[in-house]
């Protein structure tokens, strides 16, 4: 059986989590397998022989430390010590790229993911960031996106590479079942244009009597919707980063997610949701469908429709508790059963060729 070595240079937990509950899973099944991920994250990742750490740049483009000689002399010194067969990237970073071309002189096989076919309208390096992923998916054997929507976008996009394109889930590591206790709508995430945050701010106002939990750092081009956000009287607005240890109580303390999305290839909220019983409101946009099962996991609106994401807000809210846990169950155990590292490990091993 091949040998993998999982990588993440991201500092986002989500990144860290995906990298070490599907090292879990693997190591459970015997397969040797080690992670190289970044040192200042506050993921609580383990400590053992197999896991390997370096202090790579927070900003995944340039910044001043990408040039940092002595850290990435160590990072190389790390991989050329490690006898593995597949190096799988769960997250882009320039960093990443000594690494691959490691593998390409060294024939070892590269597996990257692709988070987002499609660069989202209102990025602010759409140009940039498309070129990457063009240079990703040439430079790599196996090509993993986390949705059909964005696999069949990439197979359209370079047709000529259509036949490394594999399709995984987005997994999280899941633990038992726990309702959530909360009366409060939670939007979790980076507050972005194709976010939908204006699409947020009209749901708040339109909903007086709901509370709403905000939390997430605004990007640069979304600052004046945010603060208008912050001046309703029925929300709470937090644009700190949440620590790893508060994201537990913080979906706990929620009756349901809202994601007024404009676009999506995929999402981790979702799934966040899903770990946490919570039901998602959301836009039916991209992939979103492939996720939520309206009216059983939670409710999907049309695009756009400000009353329809109030309304499926209300629906929530008036459920009889019978009601309301039975849609919890749902979420939790559709969540599990699809978006668990647990349920995924097998199609993860077979998509990066492992088994």
């Amino acid at each position: 059986m091949k040998k993998v070595l999982l990588i993440t240079l991201s500092w986002h937990t989500d990144h860290q989590e995906t990298v070490f509950s599907m090292y879990e899973q693997l190591r459970q099944k015997g397969i040797q397998v080690w992670t190289l991920t970044i040192d200042n994250s506050d993921y609580p990742a383990p400590k053992t022989e197999n896991n390997f750490f370096v202090r790579a740049p927070l900003n995944p483009g340039i910044e001043m430390q990408t040039v940092n000689a002595y850290e990435l002399h160590k990072m190389m010194r790390i991989i050329r010590n490690i006898d593995f067969d597949v190096a799988y990237f769960e997250s882009f970073h320039l960093w990443n790229y000594p690494i691959m071309l490691y593998c390409k002189i060294h024939k070892r096989q590269l597996a990257h993911i692709i988070h987002d076919a499609v660069i989202h309208n209102g990025d602010s390096n759409v140009k940039l960031k498309t070129m990457l992923n063009k240079s990703i998916i040439d430079f790599s054997d196996i090509v993993l996106t986390k949705s059909q929507l964005g696999a069949e976008t990439i197979r359209r996009m370079y047709p000529k590479r259509s036949g490394k394109i594999r399709k995984v889930n987005v997994w999280r590591s899941f633990s038992g079942y726990s309702q959530p206790i909360g009366k409060t709508v939670l939007f979790f995430g980076r507050l972005n244009l194709y976010k939908g945050i204006d699409e947020l701010y009209q749901t708040i106002k339109a909903t007086p009597n709901v509370q709403f939990i905000v939390k997430g750092k605004p990007d640069s081009t979304a600052v004046s919707i945010v603060d208008k956000i912050r001046e309703l009287p029925n929300v709470i607005l937090d644009d700190r980063t949440v620590p790893y240890t508060a994201i537990d109580d913080l979906f706990k303390q929620s009756k349901c997610v809202l994601l007024p999305y404009k676009s999506a290839t995929q999402s981790g909220v979702v799934i966040d949701a899903f770990k946490h019983s919570c039901p998602v409101v959301a836009f039916s946009v991209g992939a979103l469908g492939e996720q939520i099962l309206d009216g059983e996991t939670g409710f999907l609106v049309s695009p756009g429709s400000i009353d329809g994401l109030k309304e499926s807000i209300h629906k929530i809210f008036a459920m009889t508790e019978v009601e309301y846990t039975q849609m919890c169950k749902n979420a939790y155990d559709y969540g599990f059963d699809n978006f668990s590292a647990q349920s995924q490990v097998d199609d993860f091993i077979k998509a990066i060729g492992i088994g």
